[in-house]
């Protein structure tokens, strides 16, 4: 548990790292290594990657009624500590908003969304961990669902591409109902979305 106060004295240390050594920030913003091959975007207690052309360090966080988010733009020096004491309003999503309105024309371009992409939305399995991924479509984009955090796809080819909100640049193939999975996932059911 938290505060603001708490929260944003942590986004200026973030911004100007002054406490440790080179080789300790190093191990905590080393992403997880997975098994079965592949990086993780989380650290040890952050997300260092980058939003639109821009690095940010981020982290969120929820208890039953209430959710928040950090997160920290370390060139641009700037830092941002949002908290909401409801379920309903994500701190991650506000979060995310007011960055790219603070950062505005700083900002890379938003990824284009290809013509019919929003077709795909539904529930997947990934074939490897046999994880369930949910895409829904989030004013007029397909949109990759973590715990209803919705970051946009982008279409590469035959692939989506997700490189926003928390994740590290994935392509994510997906493959049709009852189909075998094609390097990614298996729809499963769309009848939620």
């Amino acid at each position: 548990v938290s505060t603001v106060h708490d929260l944003t004295r942590w986004t200026a240390f973030l911004r100007d790292p002054h406490i440790g050594s080179a080789a300790t920030w190093h191990e905590m913003l080393e992403p997880a290594h997975f098994p079965q091959g592949g990086d993780g975007s989380y650290a040890l207690g952050l997300v260092d990657e980058s939003h639109r052309g821009t690095r940010v360090l981020h982290h969120a966080g929820a208890v039953l009624g209430a959710n928040s988010q950090m997160l920290v733009a370390p060139e641009h020096r700037l830092g941002l500590a949002i908290l909401v004491n409801r379920s309903d309003i994500s701190a991650t999503e506000l979060g995310w908003k007011v960055l790219d309105a603070l950062l505005g024309e700083k900002l890379g371009p938003v990824a284009p969304m290809a013509p019919g992409a929003t077709d795909a939305a539904g529930f997947y399995v990934h074939a490897g961990s046999g994880r369930t991924i949910a895409l829904e479509v989030v004013n007029e984009r397909l949109c990759f669902d973590h715990q209803s955090q919705y970051a946009p796809l982008a279409v590469d080819g035959d692939a989506f591409v997700l490189n926003q909100i928390g994740f590290k640049t994935t392509r994510l193939n997906l493959a049709g109902e009852g189909s075998e999975a094609v390097g990614g996932a298996r729809r499963v059911r769309d009848d939620l979305v």
